[in-house]
């Protein structure tokens, strides 16, 4: 049944005509409210085709069975003793990985310039199919929120929140930066922790923690002013930088005290990371969750215009 009073589709008539569908001679959306209706509608149409693929009654119903898991569960309420997929997009590597009982079973990735648009939901099937596992079986999903490539984080978090539409699994988003500084050596936690990652065009995007507190939010800086910011840190800490971009940095205003981490996993964002990272966290509303873009997209920056902060 349509809602005439608000001129959009009510929850009776979703399945044919998407979310937010407004009725014909209604007045115009601001673009803010057209920016939004057609982010819902894009994500919705993913949910509907993946619902196609992968959800039946039945897988519903195995979804719901597990998430009933007497299973002991942390604080959060995750259960780790149930299944857990992680999806990341952010680079030109691509991967999605698989958790069974807290312990990664399974991992692809693979690196491609188109942006995953053609590759991603095709490795996530794959996946699946090697190990025997249905969508549905999954309790929770992580994906990969950015900064990273526009159009990859775009495609990573669509693809995820159409996937979570279609089986009601739990979502939590991991931004890239996080994901590169996870797992690092146990000294390292008295250390100004540095994450950066490639943003093209000589810039670069980078995060810094010191213990548990972040003194720099994710942001992106040219590739020459990244080493300066660090420095301007009223810390004398030892200083740990993780990503492989931060072999393109000069470090030495800092001095001796910079020790670089590069090689896997912290060399790129990975899913089995995310997926680790995901265990940890509480759940989010995947309506709400949006991805990490830290600067606009090419498309609406005007031309010659600096954008770094």
């Amino acid at each position: 049944m349509r809602d005439q009073r608000h001129g959009v589709c009510g929850e009776a008539d979703q399945a044919k005509c998407g979310p937010g569908r407004r009725l014909s001679g209604e007045a115009a959306k601001t673009p803010g409210e057209e920016k939004q209706s057609l982010r819902k509608s894009l994500t919705w149409r993913l949910g509907v085709s993946l619902a196609g693929l992968f959800s039946t009654d039945e897988t519903q119903r195995r979804a719901a069975v597990l998430r009933r898991c007497p299973a002991e569960s942390d604080e959060d309420g995750y259960t780790a003793r149930v299944r857990l997929a992680a999806v990341e997009s952010c680079t030109a590597l691509g991967s999605v990985a698989l958790f069974q009982d807290g312990r990664l079973v399974a991992e692809d990735a693979k690196r491609v310039s188109n942006a995953h648009g053609e590759s991603l939901l095709p490795m996530v099937v794959a996946l699946f199919e090697r190990l025997g596992w249905a969508p549905a079986d999954v309790v929770r999903w992580g994906v990969g929120v950015g900064p990273g490539s526009f159009t990859g984080v775009r495609i990573g978090v669509a693809t995820v929140k159409g996937i979570v539409i279609a089986t009601g699994a739990e979502l939590v988003g991991v931004t890239s930066v996080d994901a590169l500084a996870y797992g690092l050596p146990e000294d390292a936690e008295d250390a100004l922790v540095v994450s950066v990652l490639a943003a093209g065009k000589g810039e670069v995007f980078i995060q810094a923690r010191l213990g548990e507190r972040v003194v720099i939010p994710p942001a992106h800086l040219d590739v020459g002013r990244v080493a300066a910011r660090v420095a301007a840190l009223d810390t004398d800490a030892r200083v740990i930088v993780a990503g492989e971009a931060a072999l393109g940095v000069d470090w030495s205003p800092l001095g001796g005290r910079v020790s670089t981490v590069v090689g896997p996993p912290h060399d790129v964002p990975r899913a089995s990371v995310v997926g680790l990272i995901a265990m940890t966290r509480a759940p989010e509303d995947a309506d709400a969750l949006e991805p990490v873009y830290v600067r606009p997209p090419e498309i609406t920056m005007p031309k010659g215009k600096s954008t770094t902060s």
